[in-house]
């Protein structure tokens, strides 16, 4: 775990440096470099593509197609061969933690320059070296990694503006706050705090992240867990932790 508060400075983590399969909250890396490369120049939030369920592996260029049912959302999948914004693909990614919308914008990126992004911006651990549920690719240990200084690191960064403007800053944000799985850091708080948070959940892996708006200021607070069960056992442990931090900083 790992902890950031963003009114006084104050820093501290336990196996912060500890890499990480980083399940969805790799997606967090994602949003970022959508935002960078629309502040570049580099393409329009509002540049539509073709929605697709056709990818190759990372292990073999074999191709692989998501399966609706393993994923939490499935709406994109009624709309196969339609167009859609590149924001309106990063919104249900992070909202609904869509893997359809996340494989088709790292595919849009390029993994190389989300890459190359987090490395210019000192987080380096967070690494994308594919789009999500490509098996042939896991089964070799092909995975993208995180580690909770870094993830506590880009939220801080982004919600400091020293990477993104303060525009994209917001954005960035705002996506987060409208996130639907608040079942790890926010079921540990009060109902009326704000948090801007992205959990991510494989076999027996358990992980959130999160720009928690507390009584005395924002701070980030990221937890990973490996080796628990992941829907209600994991959760509830990063609740409580969530839940004495709170009370810590209040």
């Amino acid at each position: 775990m790992a902890f950031h508060d963003l009114q006084t400075g104050e820093r501290w983590s336990v196996a912060g440096d500890e890499i990480f399969h980083s399940a969805s909250t790799m997606k967090l890396c994602v949003l970022a470099e959508l935002f960078h490369q629309a502040e570049t120049n580099r393409l329009e939030l509002d540049e539509q593509i073709e929605i697709g369920n056709a990818f190759h592996s990372l292990a073999d260029g074999s191709p692989f197609a998501l399966d609706p049912e393993d994923d939490s959302d499935k709406g994109l999948y009624g709309r196969i061969g339609q167009h859609e914004t590149l924001l309106n693909l990063a919104v249900p990614m992070i909202v609904e933690s869509s893997n359809l919308a996340t494989n088709l914008l790292v595919e849009k990126l390029g993994a190389p320059n989300i890459n190359e992004t987090m490395k210019r911006w000192g987080v380096s651990s967070l690494h994308v070296r594919r789009g999500v549920m490509d098996m042939n690719a896991y089964s070799l240990g092909l995975n993208n990694t995180v580690t909770a200084d870094d993830l506590t690191a880009l939220m801080a960064k982004v919600a400091t503006q020293q990477v993104l403007t303060q525009d994209a800053s917001k954005a960035f944000i705002g996506i987060l706050l409208r996130q639907q799985h608040r079942n790890c850091l926010p079921a540990g708080l009060p109902p009326d705090v704000r948090v801007a948070n992205k959990t991510g959940w494989n076999e027996n892996l358990c992980h959130d992240s999160a720009i928690i708006y507390g009584p005395r200021g924002p701070y980030v607070l990221t937890v990973l867990t490996q080796g628990l069960e992941e829907m209600v056992v994991a959760p509830k442990l990063i609740a409580e932790i969530s839940a004495a931090v709170y009370e810590s900083v209040s």
